[in-house]
């Protein structure tokens, strides 16, 4: 019996530490997925067509309105977005990286695109079904955005009002000669300073501001909804693009 019991003592302290070792384990493996990055911003975000009618747009906008971080290269998009289809303008295939920062309270976020190359391609939206020029970027673009909830002019109804300024690299809109030369004034080849996006009177809004010739500034706006240029612009669009090239 004696020996029984100083056999049984062991066992009994040793099933103790097992499991005392197995609950720390448990808990580590716990604190360590709970400090795991969240997995890339991914459907759940996607808007749904009525809002933004395309859908690497609308994965866009989801991901800065719902504030989210991500950073995704081209073949995670494309599992992102099953439904893409490359017939449409943007050049999908040619994204490198995607990689969005929401702006910390009182700070800014960035937004940069990395392309496998300088692109050249017709300008993403339409007027009256017809692509009216180029696009054309660098390789690298980045922006610095600020987040407005809402904005100090009662003449521009848009928020949320994200804004994005561009800080590295360069992108230009060349519109085609004839427009040029059918509008004069009206339109003019843009380099882009400034993109932004709000919702405004109830839809989606993209607004680019930039420099024309003689350094005139120009803001055009896209309807995201029916993914097409909005014109003439409205002028309460006009003012809110001055407002938010001049806010810092």
């Amino acid at each position: 019996m004696v020996g029984g019991t100083m056999h049984r003592k062991p066992l009994a302290g040793a099933s103790v530490v097992l499991i005392l070792a197995l609950a720390f384990a448990a808990a580590a493996s716990g604190a360590q997925s709970a400090a795991d990055p969240p997995l890339p911003p991914g459907r759940e975000l996607i808007l749904p067509a009525s809002e933004v009618k395309d859908t690497f747009f609308a994965w866009l906008v989801g991901v800065v309105d719902a504030g989210r971080d991500a950073e995704l290269d081209n073949a995670t998009l494309r599992a992102v977005l099953t439904e893409f289809r490359s017939s449409i303008a943007l050049p999908f295939d040619r994204i490198s990286v995607v990689r969005h920062e929401a702006p910390r309270p009182d700070g800014y976020g960035s937004l940069g695109i990395l392309f496998d190359g300088d692109v050249d391609i017709p300008v993403p939206f339409s007027l009256l079904w017809y692509h009216p020029g180029s696009l054309r970027s660098t390789r690298v673009v980045r922006f610095d955005e600020r987040r407005f909830a809402s904005l100090p002019t009662a003449s521009s109804p848009a928020e949320p009002v994200y804004s994005f300024r561009l800080v590295e690299g360069a992108m230009v809109i060349d519109v085609d000669e004839w427009i040029d030369v059918l509008l004069g004034h009206i339109v003019d080849d843009l380099s882009i300073r400034i993109v932004a996006i709000a919702r405004w009177r109830g839809s989606w809004r993209c607004l680019i501001g930039g420099t024309g010739r003689e350094d005139r500034r120009i803001i055009a706006a896209f309807d995201l909804v029916r993914n097409t240029i909005t014109f003439p612009v409205p002028s309460e669009l006009t003012r809110l693009g001055l407002w938010l090239w001049n806010a810092r």
